[in-house]
């Protein structure tokens, strides 16, 4: 009490605590068995930091804090080594790591993969530098920032050394008093309402005893309403208020790469099905051209000229065979037309596998380019700073370059493919044609179909 009462005992004081301008202030003590001193340090910031948690075990640095005058905005945050190169600049973080609520004022971020750090921790005294700028509303919390940052154009809102602040076990013991501060509104809540209730039915029993009294009217009663409901609700809220962000993080990592091999070892059986169809189409073409001429074969035998009934005569063919004939067309058309049916449904079936398998490629393909994009933002080179933004850029272009080039050479090689084998089939029905034909033979066919 003696303490409080030295900062309202002078004018100076009181005019500092009082000031709209000054926002911030610092107090110290200092007793021995004689004397006591009291000091305290008033001044006019824009921003502050209130936790500041270097997390060795999972090699990150959480900050949290405020903004206490609206026309400025948290722009970029870094750690350097203040005592040494105060140019040299460990870990930044830029708008696109910054978390910001509008309602409360209030701002988070975190250095992730920093063991540079925290090995540099054990060597130097390492400094925490919050930059501001003016125009808050233009800033882009959370959106991708492609921007280079000049630390001389911005204004130095916060400095401080990098040490754990506050304690963790005063941490703890807030949380203490904000969940016992919680449950004690919530038992308020709820003693209002029960109040409310029992007035609530104590004059509903007042109004049935009049209307009794009156003239004999039936009593209304209203039903109370049901307050548990709103009271679960409220103690649900509070159990689940604080969530872990470690755990979330772990989640959004859990996609794995590999689904793409897979998918690549997918597409392999996929061709050799189409390979297999096209076979099938071709030797359909086949028996439809031999069925075609037979059809052409009969029409020629049933012309009404001599000639044609002689050959009919001679080619000992006869009204049963010749509907014989009819009966195995319509049956070879019955099989084409089920074959080609049942082709159509395995190439609309085929199709769209296909394309159920490009769209995941394509899922798959995102999430490994967002998380080779996330390699290099966190990339360092020997000398362990940061890469700069326009090189990220290059290697992604060339990244995507290199993967529509292995796109195309993909559909060459398939396309090469289904060439080879066609070339392969006509290469072997010509070693079929000439199985028979001896050397001097087949040089002398060769003269004749150059002469012609």
């Amino acid at each position: 009490m003696d303490c409080y009462a030295t900062l309202l005992e002078f004018k100076e004081d009181r005019d500092h605590l009082l000031s709209p301008n000054l926002n911030t202030v610092g107090i110290g003590l200092s007793y021995d068995k004689d004397k006591l001193v009291v000091v305290s340090v008033y001044s006019e910031r824009a921003v502050t930091v209130e936790i500041l948690s270097p997390l060795e075990e999972s090699l990150t640095i959480y900050l949290e804090g405020k903004i206490l005058q609206e026309k400025y905005g948290v722009f970029a945050i870094r750690i350097v080594v203040q005592e040494k190169n105060q140019n040299k600049t460990l870990a930044f973080v830029t708008p696109q790591d910054i978390f910001y609520d509008s309602n409360t004022k209030k701002w988070n971020c975190k250095f992730k993969n920093v063991s540079h750090v925290f090995q540099e921790m054990e060597k130097e005294n390492l400094y925490v530098l919050v930059y501001l700028r003016d125009k808050p509303e233009l800033i882009k919390y959370g959106e991708m920032f492609n921007g280079q940052i000049k630390f001389n154009d911005l204004k130095l809102g916060f400095r401080t050394q990098l040490y754990h602040f506050p304690h963790p076990y005063i941490l703890k013991e807030q949380n203490l008093i904000d969940n016992e501060e919680k449950e004690n509104a919530a038992k308020e809540i709820q003693k209002k309402k029960e109040e409310e209730a029992a007035e609530r039915s104590e004059k509903n029993r007042r109004d049935n005893k009049k209307a009794k009294e009156g003239g004999g009217l039936e009593a209304v009663q209203e039903e109370p309403e049901n307050d548990e409901e709103e009271t679960d609700k409220t103690k649900s809220s509070i159990d689940h208020s604080k969530r872990d962000i470690k755990q979330r993080e772990d989640k959004e990592k859990e996609d794995s790469i590999d689904i793409k091999d897979s998918l690549d070892g997918k597409r392999e059986p996929y061709d050799e099905q189409i390979i297999n169809l096209e076979k099938t189409l071709e030797q359909l073409k086949r028996e439809n051209d031999e069925i075609q001429k037979n059809i052409a074969l009969i029409f020629e035998f049933k012309k009404d000229s001599k000639d044609d009934k002689k050959l009919y005569k001679d080619s000992n063919i006869n009204e049963s065979t010749y509907h014989d004939t009819l009966t195995t067309i319509a049956n070879l058309y019955n099989d084409l037309h089920t074959h080609r049916t049942k082709l159509n449904a395995d190439l609309a079936k085929y199709e769209q596998s296909i394309k159920i398998q490009e769209e995941r490629k394509k899922e798959v393909y995102k999430i490994l380019m967002n998380y080779k994009e996330e390699l290099l933002n966190n990339a360092e080179d020997r000398k362990g700073s940061k890469i700069p933004q326009k090189t990220k850029e290059n290697w992604m272009a060339e990244e995507l370059q290199y993967e529509e080039e292995i796109r195309k050479l993909r559909i060459e090689n398939i396309n090469s493919t289904l060439k080879l084998n066609r070339i392969n089939k006509e290469l072997k029905k010509t070693e079929e044609y000439f199985e028979g034909l001896h050397y001097i033979d087949f040089e002398q066919l060769k003269i004749e179909n150059n002469v012609s």
